[in-house]
């Protein structure tokens, strides 16, 4: 999952320059949710209310898992409401899939029963009612989310007004000490009666043992992706091979790439076989990997769905890794197509109290890990369609 706060540059521009010679200027780049709100006051002119999901993107190449699912999140309550928009503050509209999205339409100022603004090209203002209900899904956007629910009290004192921020992670360790720390920290004091939901019990524990407290506050357990699903009932039986699958994302630092890729080249060293085995890296497209006895971890980046489903129904073993609280939902989809899954705990999250298929070493070593996915390529056994007879499901079924 790239981090969101660099996917696009829609920006605000400042330059300072001088006429001496040999000076440049200064570029000032601030993305369009960290800038006071570009809003206007509207009069509702639909009846009810209307629910707004602020995202950094919406594209299916661009999204990442933590989008995607606010994106299924936010599908679930639209049923309930007439009238929706979803607002996008870093991608543009050139990205725009109408094909993905046919009963929506690209506008920014009318009311429509479901429509889209692009805020980074917005030529007008975004218009905010009374009856405008908001989800956050990130700390930018409920930065933004806050700022705009400010003006909203200021336009509307008679109005209830009420926002949900849907947290899937504690996105302040994504940064060292600095302005972006401060300010997704900032996101978790409950100014305006925030209605938080949390992506799975143990991140919601979480929060409690760190004393972050929101006045009304829920649970979502994470769901089995539709598609997925689709794809595994219609895949049926598929016979395990000798693959190895890993969540292989080299810019993020809480996925820990170089300890698995030093993991993996110890196993390559010491397990036996290795040779007969394929190593295939998901997630973010990289260099491949040679390591000894001729194995190579080649990267197949981000691929469709359809394609994810294929390589998780054929592969033995699984490595996810993430330091964060984080319900980790490709660790958890391995598990769910019945490979053996090595991951971490991490506080108060045990991945193996999930499924007995997920496995945690007792250290997080290149020797720990190197040593258990020997272990669990040695119980490799052809035919099989899972690593356990009789499992059960892992995640919930939309």
């Amino acid at each position: 999952m790239p981090n969101p706060d660099s996917i696009f540059a829609t920006t605000c521009e400042m330059r300072l320059s001088s006429s001496e010679k040999g000076s440049g200027s200064l570029m000032l780049r601030t993305p369009p949710d960290l800038l006071p709100p570009h809003i206007e006051q509207c009069r509702r002119s639909f009846p009810g209310n209307r629910l707004n999901l602020v995202i950094p993107i919406i594209s299916e190449q661009g999204s990442f898992g933590g989008v995607k699912t606010a994106l299924r999140f936010f599908e679930r309550l639209s049923a309930e409401f007439e009238f929706c928009r979803i607002l996008v503050t870093r991608e543009s509209r050139a990205k725009f899939e109408p094909d993905r999205w046919p009963q929506w339409v690209v506008n920014e100022t009318k009311t429509l029963a479901r429509s889209i603004a692009f805020m980074g090209e917005a030529t007008s203002p975004i218009a905010i009612s009374a009856g405008d209900i908001f989800i956050a899904t990130l700390w930018s956007t409920a930065v933004y989310v806050r700022n705009v629910i400010t003006r909203q009290i200021d336009w509307f004192p008679e109005a209830r007004i009420r926002s949900v921020y849907f947290i899937q992670d504690y996105e302040p360790g994504f940064f060292p000490w600095s302005i972006e720390y401060a300010q997704a920290r900032s996101t978790y004091t409950d100014r305006v009666g925030t209605i938080a939901v949390f992506n799975s019990r143990p991140l919601a524990d979480y929060f409690v043992n760190m004393g972050l407290l929101f006045f009304e506050q829920y649970v979502y357990e994470p769901m089995l992706h539709s598609r997925l699903q689709t794809r595994k009932m219609e895949q049926g039986y598929v016979s395990k091979e000798r693959l190895i699958l890993v969540y292989g994302r080299p810019s993020e630092l809480r996925n820990g790439f170089d300890l698995i890729s030093e993991s993996l080249r110890l196993w390559a060293i010491t397990f036996p076989d290795a040779a007969d085995w394929t190593v295939i890296s998901w997630g973010e497209p990289h260099s491949e990997l040679r390591l000894e006895r001729s194995v190579v971890v080649r990267s197949v980046g981000k691929t469709s769905l359809d394609d994810y489903a294929d390589y998780l129904a054929r592969s033995w073993v699984g490595i996810y890794i993430v330091f964060s609280p984080h319900p980790g939902y490709v660790s958890l989809e391995m598990a769910e197509f019945g490979a053996w899954v090595i991951t971490n705990r991490w506080e108060n999250k045990d991945p193996t109290q999930l499924a007995p298929n997920m496995l945690t070493p007792d250290e997080l070593t290149p020797e720990a890990i190197a040593a258990k996915l020997a272990w669990c390529c040695g119980t490799y056994k052809p035919g099989k369609a899972a690593v356990l007879d009789n499992s059960s499901p892992v995640l919930r079924s939309e």
